[in-house]
């Protein structure tokens, strides 16, 4: 256990008897097997966040924040800490949408991402920490579990007989944004530069016509 504390996730006591102290060894050692595997798993999953360009986000169903990369961070101008825990509708500009009743995500476009499941390039405004707004392209899908009743699912679910479908539960919401404030002022210039070459043509046509 000492051993283990200190940070030695490859140490096995390796008793085989069969005896207590045998199957005290084979459960200790299973035990840390285990601990590597998700030790393993986690860093590599740290490690596909941290080097991501885009910015990702992990909202839990109350809409707090439970995971941001570096690149959220960097865009946004915050901390990590500055941001776990906080509801998401911090980090995007207030959307206008119809009347409903109160609920997770309502003043933002995350809300279309609840309702339909997943959504794909969908603009939104991100709000930076001093209050600067960067559009984005939005993607992300809600996570469910099922949750029956029943512990289920089994297909004797009251609810199951009734819906058709296993009961679910969200829960939570991960979403990957791409800054685009580069494409939106290529977009201005072109129409900006469509608009005056549609003048230039107009008046050189009443030139014509006079």
């Amino acid at each position: 256990i000492e051993i283990f504390g200190s940070g030695n996730l490859n140490y096995k006591v390796g008793i085989d008897s069969k005896d207590e102290i045998g199957q005290l060894s084979r459960a200790f050692d299973t035990m840390v097997r285990d601990v590597q595997k998700t030790t393993v798993s986690r860093d590599y999953l740290d490690n596909i966040m941290g080097s991501m360009a885009d910015s990702l986000i992990v909202v839990n169903p109350d809409a707090r924040i439970t995971t941001v990369n570096k690149a959220t961070c960097e865009l946004l101008g915050y901390k990590e800490e500055e941001l776990i825990g906080k509801d998401v509708t911090l980090l995007f500009s207030e959307e206008e949408e119809e009347e409903e009743e109160e609920a997770p995500f309502k003043g933002t476009k995350l809300r279309k991402l609840v309702k339909e499941g997943s959504i794909s390039d969908y603009e939104a405004n991100f709000k930076t920490k001093d209050g600067k707004i960067i559009p984005a392209l939005l993607s992300g899908a809600v996570m469910r579990k099922v949750d029956c009743p029943g512990g289920g699912p089994v297909d004797d679910c009251e609810e199951f007989k009734k819906k058709g479908v296993h009961c679910e539960k969200i829960q939570g919401v991960i979403v990957s944004a791409k800054d685009i404030t580069e494409r939106k002022k290529a977009e201005d210039a072109l129409k900006e530069s469509e608009a005056r070459y549609k003048a230039l043509f107009s008046g050189a046509a009443e030139g014509i016509i006079v």
